[in-house]
């Protein structure tokens, strides 16, 4: 609705078991890639601009969250994140993130055109912002949710961790494949793996 921050209700769990009998499967994960930028990434202006290039607004909401200044307030709260997506090297987006007050938090995306994605990728490949890398799979549960299982690579290689967004009127049932919840573990945040991943930790991660 007009006017309402967009706010996004989520937790994160570690995984007590493979959500499949057989293995992971070889098909239907996508492999995931996104980079964290710092604030001159973003500039506000007669629109959005990422890296001095506009992202293209589709919505009157989009629209809204710069004119009535959400974006640029969303920006300037401490433990904010920028980050940009890329799903299997052919989806991208932009998303600025609030920092969580429990499991809340607000949440703007923008969906890149198709021609942006390699320029994206090339501008991001010779910077040195933090990323991380993980595949993903979507695993509908029974009480019509879904939960996104993340198998990390790369420098949080050994990671899993599954995450469920849900409505604060309908909590979710817990899957027996799903263990410990370490939604208030900031450590596990994606931002915070990307600039201090797991095997960087020191005593060694608990979690794997």
């Amino acid at each position: 609705m007009a006017g309402e921050e967009p706010i996004e209700k989520e937790r994160k769990h570690l995984i007590r078991k493979l959500p499949w009998e057989d293995g992971i499967p070889e098909i239907n994960g996508v492999h995931i890639q996104q980079w964290y930028l710092d604030v001159e990434s973003i500039k506000i202006d007669e629109g959005v601009f990422l890296m001095d290039k506009r992202v293209p607004e589709e919505t009157l909401e989009q629209i809204e969250w710069r004119t009535s200044g959400l974006l640029e307030k969303t920006l300037e709260l401490p433990g904010s994140a920028i980050r940009v997506r890329i799903k299997n090297q052919h989806k991208a987006k932009l998303e600025v993130k609030g920092p969580k007050i429990g499991d809340e938090g607000i949440e703007l995306g923008w969906e890149l055109s198709d021609t942006d994605i390699s320029w994206v990728q090339e501008q991001l490949s010779r910077t040195e912002f933090p990323s991380i890398e993980k595949i993903r799979w979507e695993i509908p549960a029974k009480d019509g949710y879904i939960w996104e299982f993340d198998i990390f690579k790369g420098a949080n290689e050994g990671l899993k961790i599954a995450e469920i967004e849900y409505e604060g009127d309908r909590p979710y049932d817990i899957p027996d494949w799903i263990g410990e919840d370490v939604t208030d573990d900031e450590r596990l945040f994606n931002q915070q793996l990307a600039t201090n991943p797991i095997t960087k930790w020191d005593p060694m991660c608990e979690y794997l």
